[in-house]
């Protein structure tokens, strides 16, 4: 790999790293202890101290910020980092600025703000920890910043009710003479509270089998273990050489700041580092290079495309042959640049593109084959009707066939009448066959109109026909048919002879009724009543 730093590896720098910052941590409380006969070296000393922390802090402020890629996980360090140096601000005002007894008071007060709001942030970041880079926490755990808020207050109000620590009478010194209330207590349970479920997150994010983020397991014991001990401790032997040079703020923002960083160094907090290690091990054609354009990390064995090339992928995406594409993006310092092959995906688009024209030939045959089908389907169905009307009218056909050939010139007026009549039949009786394919129930007009072409033929054999019809209402269609064939049925048996016909059309809400009544040219007069149900069916 070309133009890659050379010397130690990742791990042994990493190692290194957080040796010196736990010797800077541990040499910033003692600078401040350190006996001195001149009273200038002595500050000199403390002040190097507190300059050693902040720097510290600051300057894991700033990774955070530039190395953190997961927002949610770099806004909750962000916030961490940030109490912490607050904390130790407020910390070393107290004790190098601030004369007034009421000013170190409030300032004391406010070391429980990181207090009480660092347990809450460090959970909210393990839960982050090991999610993919869109994951958000869950409202509801938002929720926990009310409590948070209320002891809070409750600390910064203390002077008023006294529910947190309680002073004597003359508050001569409030720093050593008071008395923890319940509002001590459940500020400390909180805190408790909320970093062992941070750590049993944690705990549950890094114990993956094989894997070397199980290596981060024993630092967070060890890191909990320490505080958990100073603090206990403390209350005992608060006026020992060893818990003076490494006062309670300082352990806890060292301890905050080496679990935070061991997961970081793991690959549990995902950050912009390691690039030796990555490039050294990827097959990818890619590289980083600074502002200038110039080379800082390769992978084995890339090629790296002419410099105008690279100078059009800090626009817009380059094409590069043999179906490759050479991408940019910007980073802080500068770019990423990547050769991406896309020739698997551009014969898999040829492939789907033929497979595209094959289906629409395919369907395009099938298309046709449906059309055929429906067209034989009408014929069909054609043919299924022109079968059914034929049978419902073979006999009046029948009967038309053996009068034309029994025409002659002598009965041609007669036969042409009788050819009239039965072609009204077939006619009205087709007619309603044809609705009947598109509705199950039409109008008792249609009835009427089949009566009435009945009787104009019948008004050729000299028949007077009176027809009082009923068009309101609708009746099923097989009943009009059933009564018109049963009317025409009595009118063939009354021919030749029939002299008058009187026609009554009516309706219950039962039933269609025909009503006739037939004068031959000698008799009586013959009355029938043909029903018809409007469920279907006639009699």
């Amino acid at each position: 790999m070309s133009a890659n730093r050379k010397g130690l590896s990742v791990t042994e720098r990493h190692v290194l790293r957080s040796v010196v910052i736990a010797v800077l941590f541990v040499l910033s409380g003692v600078l401040g202890h350190i006996p001195a006969s001149v009273p200038y070296v002595k500050t000199l000393m403390e002040w190097a101290g507190y300059s050693i922390v902040l720097l510290l802090l600051s300057e894991w402020m700033i990774r955070i910020f530039l190395r953190v890629r997961q927002r949610s996980i770099c806004y909750c360090l962000l916030a961490v980092a940030g109490l912490c140096i607050f904390w130790y601000m407020a910390r070393t005002l107290k004790w190098s600025v601030a004369g007034d007894e009421l000013m170190r008071r409030y300032l004391w007060y406010l070391y429980y703000v990181p207090i009480v709001l660092l347990p809450l942030l460090s959970l909210l970041t393990a839960f982050c920890v090991g999610r993919p880079q869109s994951y958000h926490v869950h409202r509801r755990w938002l929720w926990l910043f009310v409590p948070a808020g209320i002891l809070i207050l409750l600390v910064l109000t203390n002077d008023l009710h006294q529910w947190v620590f309680a002073f004597q009478k003359d508050f001569v010194n409030s720093t050593s003479s008071y008395i923890r209330r319940g509002g001590y207590y459940a500020i400390a349970a909180w805190s408790c509270v909320l970093t062992m479920a941070a750590l049993a997150v944690l705990y549950q994010r890094c114990k993956i089998p094989d894997s070397r983020r199980r290596i981060l397991l024993p630092f967070l014991f060890v890191f909990v273990a320490l505080a958990v001990v100073y603090a206990v401790a403390y209350p005992f032997f608060s006026d020992t050489y060893l818990f003076k040079c490494m006062d309670l703020t300082t352990l806890f923002c060292g301890v905050i700041y080496g679990v935070f960083n061991t997961c970081a160094a793991v690959g549990l907090i995902q950050t912009n580092s390691h690039y030796e290690a990555l490039y050294s091990q990827t097959d990818m054609d890619t590289w980083i290079m600074d502002e200038n354009l110039q080379v800082a990390y390769t992978s084995k064995g890339v090629v790296l495309p002419p410099r105008e090339c690279m100078e059009m992928a800090l626009r817009h995406t380059v094409p590069l042959p043999d179906h490759r594409l050479l991408k940019c993006m910007s980073i802080y310092g500068g770019y990423v640049f990547w050769i991406e092959d896309v020739s698997a995906v551009h014969a898999l688009l040829e492939q789907l593109q033929e497979d595209k024209e094959l289906l629409q030939d395919k369907e395009s045959l099938l298309q046709a084959e449906i059309e055929v089908k429906k067209k034989q389907a009408a014929v069909e169905k054609q043919l299924d009707l022109y079968t059914k009307i034929d049978a419902s009218v073979g006999a009046q056909a029948a009967a038309m066939e053996q009068v034309l050939q029994a025409m002659d010139s002598d009965n041609a007026e007669q036969s042409l009448k009788t050819l009239c009549l039965l072609c009204a039949y077939i006619k009205r009786k087709s007619n309603l066959l044809l609705l009947g394919e598109h509705n199950a129930s039409v109008s008792v007009r249609e009835l009427s109109l089949c009566l009435q072409e009945s009787c104009n033929a019948l008004a050729l054999f000299g028949v007077q026909c009176n027809l009082n019809p009923s068009d309101e209402g609708e009746a099923p269609i097989e009943t009009l048919i059933d009564l018109y064939a049963a009317f025409e049925a009595q009118i063939e048996a009354q021919m030749p002879g029939l002299e008058a016909l009187y026609i009554k059309v009516s309706q219950t809400p039962a039933e269609v009724i025909v009503h006739l009544v037939m004068q031959p040219e000698a008799g009586e007069a013959l009355t029938l009543r043909l029903c018809g149900s409007k469920g279907g069916g006639a009699e």
